[in-house]
């Protein structure tokens, strides 16, 4: 109510300012916007808002910005807990963006000749959605709009200022003209650009076709049962309006320059979505069984009811789309493909009886070229006919899983006995190489050992040759001296013995 109530305070003080003299010169119609005055087109540009608060005032600039002003901006705050409303609503009263809004607002009287009555109709607005995802808020804001043409703009990306120009002078020209398009420049995580294909409906079922900024007049949006499918769990609802338009009569149009920009985000929520849960576009197609072929369908209803398997391994429908697809039943009792969706979650747990009736109520709800739940329902009472084969199957198949279990628990045993086994000879391997390395310690300990007692040894033996050589000098000498002193005395008696007979003689 707040975000409202400043919007609406926002709106009127700009549309207040009309009556003043604008100091800019306005620009002029151009030839090419061939219209009548009261058949000119009125653009509502419808802007989700959740999470944006960054990136929503360049969201809204390049819409203030437009050589083609929209008539009316409708920014619709899901249930933020950022509460951008309020942000959305500030910035739209800030100079920056409330003076070009104004000045497209006077472009818009002077071109087709505005009355009062046309600027009360059209009013930029600020709406508060409950917190039911980006569905609903653009159908909010669709259903709110006044517009006869519609531009749907996340409030994370940004359109050229010369997009809505180029889109009206190919209505001008040809004035069948119900979607107009444009090839897709990604910014910030990417440089890739996409050049959008011609729109065609096998094209339609393998991807998304077209930008969500594609303009289309507002009873094309009328002329489809949903909308925005809001039943949708998890996103891809632009992709199932894109193919809910693929069954009216369009003349589309494409604009060969890229005049779209969107903001590539890694780990933004539809990325996140897209690994997180792959049966989303699987739950999307079953909403189209005249458009998808009977055994795409039937591989899709495989993959949906697939069971939890090992740890580890995602069921065929993961428990937050569960949770999605519960809220989408409660919300939306009437429409068939949650029944279906429920019961392929019950079967896929097990309760065959359960998705029989969820299957019964689909198949009651269901238009008459939707086969699905009809067809789900027969097979579910093919199962339940012979309780006790279907018993017994799911005794054999829960015994089988079992001894599979065991085996496999058997052959973990073995694997973790073998790497004991393993690691303890590495042990005794690796105490045996300890014992080797210190026996060859001690060994090279013992030589160093015996090698010193040889040295000391040696070192002894070298002393006491010496001593012999020493002992060998003086046994030399003392022989020497001994001799000597014999051939003294030899000399001295034989002297004596002269003197003697010398002595005798006289």
């Amino acid at each position: 109510a707040e975000a409202a109530a400043a919007a609406a305070e926002a709106a009127a003080g700009a549309f207040a300012l009309l009556s003043r003299a604008d100091s800019d010169s306005l620009p002029a119609r151009p030839p090419s916007l061939s219209f009548e005055a009261r058949a000119a087109p009125n653009i509502s540009v419808v802007v989700p808002c959740y999470g944006h608060v960054p990136y929503l005032e360049q969201t809204l600039m390049s819409v203030v910005t437009q050589r083609y002003p929209p008539a009316e901006i409708l920014v619709l705050d899901d249930g933020s807990e950022e509460r951008c409303g309020d942000a959305a609503a500030a910035m739209l009263r800030r100079p920056a963006l409330a003076r070009p809004r104004r000045r497209q607002v006077l472009t818009l009287v002077g071109w087709w000749g505005w009355s009062s009555a046309d600027l009360a109709r059209f009013e930029d607005e600020v709406v508060v959605t409950p917190n039911r995802g980006v569905a609903h808020a653009r159908n909010a804001g669709i259903r709110r709009a006044r517009g006869d043409w519609i531009m749907c703009l996340d409030g994370d990306d940004t359109v050229s200022d010369s997009y809505l120009m180029r889109a009206m002078e190919q209505v001008a020209l040809v004035p069948r003209t119900n979607l107009v398009y444009a090839n897709q420049q990604f910014f910030d995580g990417s440089r890739w650009q996409w050049t959008v294909p011609p729109l065609r409906a096998d094209n339609a079922l393998v991807n998304g076709p077209l930008p969500l900024m594609t303009l289309w007049r507002k009873d094309l949006w009328l002329a489809t049962p949903h909308g925005f499918d809001e039943a949708l769990p998890k996103g891809h609802e632009d992709w199932a309006f894109w193919l809910q338009l693929t069954r009216l009569p369009l003349l589309p149009h494409k604009l060969d320059d890229f005049l779209t920009q969107y903001r590539y985000k890694k780990d933004s929520k539809m990325r996140t979505r897209e690994r997180n849960n792959p049966e989303v576009p699987r739950l999307m197609r079953t909403l189209f069984a005249d458009l998808y072929p009977v055994r795409k369908l039937l591989i899709d209803h495989h993959e949906l009811l697939k069971p939890a398997g090992e740890p580890g391994q995602k069921p065929g429908i993961t428990e937050a789309v569960v949770m999605d697809v519960s809220v989408s039943q409660h919300l939306h009792p009437t429409r068939p493909e949650p029944h279906l969706w429920s019961g392929m979650i019950l079967q896929a747990k097990g309760d065959l009886a359960g998705a029989a009736a969820a299957y019964n109520a689909s198949a009651a709800l269901a238009a008459p070229y939707d086969w699905q739940g009809s067809y789900r329902l027969w097979r579910a009472l093919l199962l339940l006919g012979d309780g006790a084969a279907a018993a017994r199957e799911e005794a054999a198949a829960v015994k089988a899983r079992e001894v599979a279990t065991l085996r496999k628990e058997r052959s973990v045993r073995r694997q973790e006995e073998n790497v004991e086994a393993a690691a303890a000879a590495l042990e005794e391997k690796e105490a045996a190489l300890r014992q080797q390395e210190e026996a060859i310690s001690a060994e090279a300990k013992l030589v160093q050992s015996v090698k010193e007692v040889m040295r000391e040894e040696a070192s002894i033996i070298e002393a006491q040759a010496d001593m012999i050589e020493a002992a060998l000098s003086e046994a030399e000498a003392l022989e020497k001296l001994t001799l000597d002193a014999a051939e003294d005395a030899a000399t001295a008696a034989a002297a004596a013995a002269t003197t003697s007979a010398a002595a005798a003689a006289a």
